[in-house]
């Protein structure tokens, strides 16, 4: 009996071990479900936004738990980026980008979000964790053991440069037969113009085939003619059809360009606009032969307008499609270069008093040498400034000219015995609002790349040489990347693009009865928050700009 009483006794202990059990593990889950309040961490159920992987923190409550902190990833692997996701709730987009790097393979090299984000904040911004992993430029892989790697397919080279196909072939252990062919063409010299073996072909096929990978380049080092004239591009080649940049190209591959007499005409035709008609010189005549003879070659381009005009959108590259220098030249000058386009260039005109001759112009806001195409594109106006002569007291002209190209010349109201400044259409007061960014969009809106020049003139209209000061500053709460130019008549203060506080200025002498002119040259340069100061929709920026004047005593 007494053992029996004593089996009795374990049984009674097991009872009461499981219950005592029980009741823990009871209380382990009230911890995590029955107090929604506290700051645990810990979730199971629906509070783990649909995770299965047991106990983990859910970071839109425990907000500022250290788990629910983006990490700095940089250095570490994809294996540690996961592991930190085990261990939150929420679900995190996370993105992975591959590429080449000199940095150990699989190691991040770099994060879209900053570390010490909170993971609340990144869900609420619906923004992506992207995660750059790099792929080892110093780790050769070896095609016949492992022929689907990425680095064992061949690349498409074209358009690249020899050094590419050096760095390709570095990152893959095998030998492969490569050869190099350079010959005359007009791509750019150096620039890869075809392979013997198409993109996509794995390496070891190649090898296995005992195949050679051929890569013809483009090598254009000048020839000189009057020394090589038996070269093949040493004679005068079937031009039609050609277009002014392919005729440059040929040009350019020889050393005596400069001593061909060319000369250009345009006539009307149903060939394509641009491109050539005719040449006055026969296909294969000797360069030097024309050289020596100082015979011209003449040019003849096709145009589609039948009043002859050019189109410069159409024909970018044609030699009357850049603007000249206009300095020194005169109105009629510009009209007339104007008259040779289809298209409607954006001309105004600005007279100042000046010594230089009446008439004469004094400056443009666009430098020579820029394409016409590049200015309609970026809807750009040309400013010029002509002479008015040296002022005299009461004067006022008005001369409106109805050429579509041009806009009318503004009315000289210039005050006499006052420092004042004017821009085209307005002289400037306190607190004057001016149409600066005139480059707009819809609703005086504007967009990355967006870019213009902005003229204003300093008026000394007293009998007294006087020193200014010109103060910028910005209004920019939405950080837009506006960077600006300066000019003053025609020397460039700031001549790169450049933060608005490098464009004060101080001191600036301005003698009796003279005036400076100013090209205010801005441009919104693209930057990584541009697409959240165009989502925002309230995005703003002032720019405001204060001239102060006084007197020098002589």
């Amino acid at each position: 009996m007494k053992k029996k009483s004593d089996n009795h006794d374990i049984r009674n202990r097991v009872i009461v071990m499981i219950i005592i059990i029980i009741i823990i593990i009871l209380l382990l889950l009230h911890s995590c479900v029955g107090n929604k309040g506290n700051k645990s961490g810990i979730c199971v159920g629906d509070d783990c936004d649909g995770k299965n992987s047991g106990l983990v923190v859910s970071c839109m409550k425990d907000v500022d738990n250290p788990t629910c902190i983006v990490p700095n990833f940089r250095g570490k692997t994809e294996d540690d980026v996961n592991a930190w996701l085990d261990k939150i709730s929420n679900n995190i987009e996370t993105v992975y980008i591959v590429y080449d790097s000199d940095e150990e393979d699989g190691i991040i090299i770099n994060q879209s979000i900053e570390d010490h984000l909170r993971v609340k904040d990144l869900l609420d911004e619906n923004r992506p964790l992207i995660i750059f992993i790099a792929n080892s430029r110093k780790t050769k892989v070896d095609c016949l053991s492992d022929p689907k790697n990425e680095k064992c397919i061949v690349p498409d080279f074209t358009g690249k440069t020899k050094q590419d196909v050096y760095e390709w072939l570095d990152r893959i252990s095998n030998n492969l037969n490569v050869e190099f062919e350079g010959i005359s063409s007009k791509e750019k010299s150096g620039t890869i113009i075809k392979q013997s073996i198409k993109s996509g072909t794995k390496v070891k096929d190649i090898i296995e085939k005992n195949k050679e990978l051929n890569i013809t380049f483009a090598n254009n080092e000048k020839v000189d003619c009057l020394k090589d004239e038996n070269n093949s591009r040493c004679v005068v080649p079937n031009l039609t059809g050609y277009t002014q940049k392919e005729i440059q190209e040929w040009l350019d591959s020889i050393a005596n360009a400069g001593s061909i007499v060319l000369d250009y005409e345009n006539s009307y035709s149903d060939a394509k606009s641009g491109t050539v008609l005719s040449q006055s010189a026969n296909p294969g005549t000797s360069i030097k032969d024309l050289i020596d003879s100082g015979t011209p070659l003449t040019i003849t381009f096709a145009t589609n307008n039948k009043d002859n005009k050019l189109d410069c959108l159409n024909n970018p590259n044609n030699y009357n499609c850049v603007l000249p220098d206009f300095t020194g030249k005169t109105k009629e000058e510009v009209e007339s270069w104007l008259s040779n386009f289809s298209n409607n260039i954006p001309v105004r005109y600005e007279k100042v008093t000046s010594d230089e001759t009446k008439g004469n112009i004094i400056s443009q806001s666009i430098e020579s040498g820029t394409s016409v195409k590049d200015i309609l594109d970026n809807n750009q106006q040309l400013v010029i400034v002509i002479s008015g002569g040296k002022k005299s007291s009461g004067s006022n002209n008005n001369n409106n000219n109805n050429n579509n190209n041009q806009q009318t010349e503004p009315e000289d109201d210039t005050v006499v015995g006052e420092v004042i400044v004017k821009d085209s259409s307005v002289t400037w007061e306190i607190d004057t609002v001016v149409d600066i960014f005139t480059n707009s969009l819809a609703n005086d809106k504007i967009a990355p790349e967006s870019s213009n020049t902005y003229s204003f003139t300093v008026y000394n209209n007293t009998n007294s040489n006087v020193k200014y000061n010109l103060t910028f500053s910005e209004e920019n709460n939405h950080n837009i990347n506006m960077k600006y130019k300066l000019r003053k008549n025609n020397s460039y203060i700031v001549s790169e693009y450049s933060s608005i506080n490098e464009l004060n200025l101080t001191n600036q002498l301005l003698n009796a009865n003279k005036n400076d002119v100013f090209y205010l040259e801005w441009k919104w340069i693209s930057s990584n928050n541009d697409t959240d100061i165009g989502s925002s929709g309230t995005a703003t920026y002032k720019l405001n700009l204060k001239v102060e004047a006084e007197s020098v005593n002589e």
